[in-house]
């Protein structure tokens, strides 16, 4: 895309919060701030006071930059909303069904087993498709994890919790296919957040050593599940360490195709 135009914000406005933060989310004109340790609160702008929303501190374990409570998507026609945090165990995304105002507890509706065994987990972000009508969900690599590229593994990719997503499917993997989410995009590092407008999708993508990237989905053309190339590739380049990941590796790797 070539350079257009930059947009300048003449009404800025900061604060210093209480502790360290994962996410903020404007849903329906409501600011959620959601602290690392386990606390959403709703922010007022005007009267600089904050409500909270929900605590689920009892359950969150995270370290200075890793874990913590992630995220926050809320269904846009029914009455509930999901949330992704890590534990000292596993990680996990959770709904919640809002009863006269009150989030309570519903039910686990994903779970990662193997995401704390380095404790280098760094997002499960999670926003509300309207192109899909689903959940959207993007898990980092957990530290430069080859399982970017597998594609029976969540970790590294852009995924739909509960839909199909009617696109052909590239198969990248050593094992069967025990990964039942259709994955829109993989080949992803840590997709700290991910948005869609219109009809596209844009994800901020954090980079090793040379690359940030911004990666963009254009929805109306998409036909099969995308590649961002991770850990081969670091934005536009080879990533300088790919040798390790070839020889240690991708060489085990297959690629199924029909026929």
């Amino acid at each position: 895309a070539n350079f257009s135009d930059c947009v300048f914000i003449n009404n800025q406005y900061s604060n210093q919060l209480s502790s360290a933060i994962n996410n903020i989310k404007f849903i329906d004109n409501n600011l959620y701030i959601i602290y690392k340790e386990g606390l959403i609160t709703i922010y007022n702008l005007e009267t600089e006071t904050e409500t909270e929303f929900l605590n689920v501190t009892e359950k969150v374990f995270f370290e200075e930059i890793f874990g913590g409570l992630f995220d926050i998507a809320f269904h846009p026609d029914e009455d509930y909303f999901l949330i992704s945090y890590i534990t000292e165990t596993s990680s996990f995304i959770e709904r919640y069904d809002i009863v006269n105002e009150i989030p309570i507890f519903s039910k686990i509706v994903f779970e990662l087993p193997e995401a704390n065994k380095q404790r280098n987990l760094l997002n499960i972000s999670i926003n509300y498709s309207e192109h899909f009508g689903d959940f959207l969900v993007s898990i980092g690599d957990i530290a430069d994890n080859v399982e970017s590229l597998d594609t029976s593994s969540p970790v590294g990719k852009l995924f739909l919790l509960n839909k199909d997503s009617g696109l052909d499917e590239t198969i990248i993997t050593k094992y069967e296919k025990n990964f039942k989410h259709d994955i829109i995009a993989y080949g992803l590092r840590n997709v700290w957040q991910f948005y869609e407008y219109q009809e596209y999708i844009f994800m901020t993508d954090v980079g090793k050593t040379e690359f940030e990237e911004l990666n963009i989905i254009n929805l109306d053309n998409l036909k099969t599940n995308v590649s961002f190339g991770w850990p081969l590739f670091e934005g536009v380049d080879q990533y300088n360490g790919y040798e390790k990941y070839i020889q240690g590796y991708l060489l085990d790797y297959f690629h199924f195709e029909d026929g």
